[in-house]
């Protein structure tokens, strides 16, 4: 029997698969940044995160932008 995923490593494996390489490591990245950001008692650099927020805005630019192209399909 196979190893049980989490909701999050399965949305991680399905971004792998179904986004754009650039949009699913960020979309990674972010996820690492939240679940190690208890070691550092929630403490994020500001370049860490101003990182953090562009790569939040291009995932909700890609998200607005492929909801557009399905809604013209239909």
């Amino acid at each position: 029997s196979g190893e049980t995923l989490t909701p999050h490593e399965i949305m991680i494996s399905l971004s792998e698969k179904v986004l754009p390489s650039d949009i699913s490591a960020r979309y990674k990245y972010l996820y690492d940044i939240c679940m190690t950001a208890r070691y550092r008692n929630y403490r994020i650099k500001n370049f860490t995160s101003k990182i953090c927020m562009q790569y939040l805005e291009s995932i909700a630019i890609y998200a607005r932008n492929h909801n557009k192209s399905i809604e013209k399909s239909n």
